[in-house]
């Protein structure tokens, strides 16, 4: 459990360090886009308002994560407005 929970609190960082890693090779984007998408990634040092907007997407996505699986913390508490309004615009049912 403990190597589990170690992984979820460095996710950002680890996820940003295996995208510079990976993306390059499989040539979907620029240096620039992988910059900007792990800056986003990051979260907090938005430069421009299309990387706080990539935030807000990063965010949104680690929040419906979440919500549909968390091996860690059966009762993590969720902003239920937020992720109603998420599966909303899927068109998805919020379970209550």
């Amino acid at each position: 459990m403990d190597a589990i929970q170690e992984v979820i609190k460095n996710h950002r960082t680890d996820g940003t360090i295996w995208l510079h890693e990976v993306l390059p090779k499989w040539g979907l984007t620029t240096d620039e886009e992988t910059n900007t998408l792990c800056d986003a990634i990051q979260g907090g040092v938005s430069k421009d308002n299309k990387t706080l907007e990539l935030e807000r997407l990063v965010n949104d996505a680690n929040v419906l994560q979440f919500y549909f699986y968390n091996p860690i913390d059966t009762e993590i508490t969720f902003d239920n407005e937020r992720v109603e309004n998420l599966l909303f615009e899927f068109g998805l049912t919020f379970a209550k």
